[in-house]
């Protein structure tokens, strides 16, 4: 997640420091199994036995000011009661911390049938590996993701996980401009951000196949992981798109330096070099672009990864569709 903060936030003084994410995560982790704060229930009521798990760049030691906590959780079917109590320490956890958690909580046994959840097995294969981490996880809570899929059908599940994935994000940046009525919905915005990172780790995973090293490389790696997803972009367009037709990998590298530049900005405002004047201005100059090009990319993947994605390299497809072209007969067409 790369949270873009109000200006409110910024000016009450509740950013996150740097670090906060990792306390926030070892705290709810203290509260569920140790039951060090009495305010809450004991650790049975929490339910922890069925399992707890911090993930993503917390769990990765990746995770920085704009991060979230991401948890998840398994919980006993008939227990409702403890998704109350969820929340009361979820929100003991943003207030003492200013960091948002992220919660993902699942029915025990969900994981086992493919129809009860929609963690693809590229994200399934992260889980997996963070799960093995005594510090960040309890009771194995992410067992049973890949065992509902036959592994000569993962690859398959992977490429319809992917291009869900891209299309459900273009039909969400298309309604993010539609909305637009001159404010600012900082969670589209925050969405646009981080869609370079987010939507490279589903391509890479589609690419890779389920592994659980290529899943720890890809997650902490963000750097390489765009820089091999722009490489990937421009191949496919060369293969398939017109040549006057603009490379989306430019899109994409446009996108992810605004995402760049915000974090200067962030550190910037919060530090008093920068006024929150600048800083609104700089959110309300970029919106729509924003908006624009996360929309632009999402498409061009949802069409790659549905028609044109395969094993075969893209440019010698272009080639042999060229050559096919020169020796058929105009009157074919």
């Amino acid at each position: 997640m790369g949270k873009v903060f109000e200006s409110e936030t910024i000016r009450d003084g509740k950013t996150p420091e740097n670090g906060a994410q990792y306390e926030a995560g070892a705290y709810i982790m203290r509260i569920v199994l140790d039951d060090e704060d009495q305010s809450f229930e004991s650790s049975q009521r929490f339910n922890a036995q069925a399992g707890i798990m911090i993930y993503g760049s917390t769990a990765l030691g990746t995770a920085n000011r704009r991060s979230d906590v991401d948890v998840l959780v398994n919980y006993h079917r008939g227990d409702t009661d403890v998704l109350h109590r969820w929340r009361t320490l979820f929100t003991e956890a943003e207030r003492k911390f200013n960091v948002p958690v992220e919660s993902n909580m699942n029915i025990v046994g969900a994981f086992f049938n493919p129809l009860q959840h929609t963690i693809d097995p590229g994200f399934a294969a992260h889980l997996y590996l963070v799960q093995e981490d005594p510090v960040w996880s309890y009771g194995f809570p992410a067992t049973g993701l890949l065992s509902g899929i036959a592994p000569e059908a993962q690859d398959e599940h992977l490429r319809a996980a992917a291009v869900k994935f891209a299309a459900g994000k273009r039909k969400y940046f298309a309604r993010s401009l539609v909305k637009y009525r001159g404010e600012i919905d900082f969670d589209y915005y925050q969405r646009a951000l981080e869609l370079p990172s987010a939507i490279g780790r589903k391509v890479l995973s589609l690419e890779v196949g389920v592994d659980d090293s290529i899943a720890g490389e890809v997650s902490r790696d963000k750097t390489g992981t765009i820089e091999k997803t722009r490489q990937r972009l421009s191949d496919l367009h060369t293969a398939w798109s017109e040549p006057w037709a603009k490379n989306p990998a430019d899109i994409f590298v446009e996108l992810n330096k605004l995402d760049q530049e915000y974090d200067q900005l962030l550190e910037a405002v919060i530090q008093g070099n920068t006024t929150l004047e600048e800083y609104n201005s700089w959110l309300e100059y970029h919106y729509l672009p924003v908006l624009q090009m996360a929309h632009d990319i999402s498409d061009f993947w949802s069409e790659s990864i549905e028609h044109k994605l395969d094993i075969r390299d893209p440019i010698e497809e272009r080639k042999e569709r060229e050559n096919i072209a020169a020796i058929t007969p105009d009157y074919i067409y």
